[in-house]
């Protein structure tokens, strides 16, 4: 029986990977929040399955007979293998929420680096996230988690596209943000990082990953209704032109000694 559970938590974990490509026939954001689901609790059957399989046993090694007594029937009705198969159940099942915490904390910490201070850069307030314009002169557009999320792009960015693109890639990183394709992220790496000896699982993180990029585009396609909205880089855009201005204000040096009046 706990078999059974194991292998029907494995095929959810690989089912979204396997079938990916017939997948993007179907809406993104439908495939993604099944996808999300079929990783969710695949992870969770396969570590149930692992600790009814462990019980038993480990029951049974810490002495603990009263209680081996009254469960150890049902168990091990419902369990398969000897006391080898149960110890290492019971080891695989430390190991995945010991990687699973690793992931979720690496995960935190990623995201506190990647907030940008408020003295670096420009900030502007737009309620529900902040945008900021770093001085780079690569092309930067990233979103960044936060209790404020942050949609930091570059000075070579603004420069290296008109408005209405540079709107559309704010609005990418918006849309990310709204629909919460963060938490979606944060799965896929925890499952990843957990379940990355068992074959083909990392196929279906990574389906999910290009899935919440297509959702992302699709909602910021669908930003305006019928009313006109402010463009969000309008601001940022005329703060760098005032930058810009401003550097080639300050006067060169000329390298000499001063003459005398």
């Amino acid at each position: 029986m706990t078999l059974a559970i194991v292998l029907v938590g494995l095929l959810l974990l690989i089912f979204p990977g396997a079938f990916a490509r017939r997948a993007w026939h179907c809406p993104p954001a439908e495939w993604a929040r099944v996808t999300a689901l079929a990783l969710a609790v695949g992870a969770a059957t396969v570590y149930l399955g692992l600790v009814l399989t462990a019980l038993p046993t480990v029951l049974e090694g810490v002495h603990l007979d009263g209680i081996a007594s009254i469960c150890g029937d049902v168990l091990r009705r419902l369990t398969w293998g000897q006391e080898p198969v149960g110890w290492t159940a019971a080891v695989i099942s430390v190991a995945l929420p010991v990687l699973a915490v690793r992931a979720l904390l690496h995960a935190r910490r990623s995201a506190r680096r990647a907030h940008i201070e408020p003295w670096l850069g420009e900030h502007v307030d737009h309620g529900e996230y902040e945008l900021v314009l770093v001085p780079v002169r690569a092309l930067v557009a990233v979103g960044v988690p936060g209790r404020q999320p942050q949609v930091v792009i570059s000075t070579g960015l603004v420069s290296e596209l008109d408005e209405p693109r540079l709107d559309a890639v704010i609005r990418h990183e918006v849309a990310h943000h709204r629909l919460g394709h963060r938490r979606s992220l944060v799965l896929a790496s925890v499952i990843d990082r957990a379940f990355r000896l068992v074959p083909f699982v990392s196929r279906s993180t990574h389906t999910l990953a290009r899935l919440d990029r297509a959702v992302g585009g699709c909602s910021s396609r669908r930003w305006h209704t019928g009313r006109r909205v402010k463009p969000p880089s309008s601001d940022i855009r005329r703060r760098s032109s005032g930058e810009q201005r401003r550097r080639r204000a300050v006067p060169r040096s000329t390298g000499g000694a001063c003459s005398e009046a």
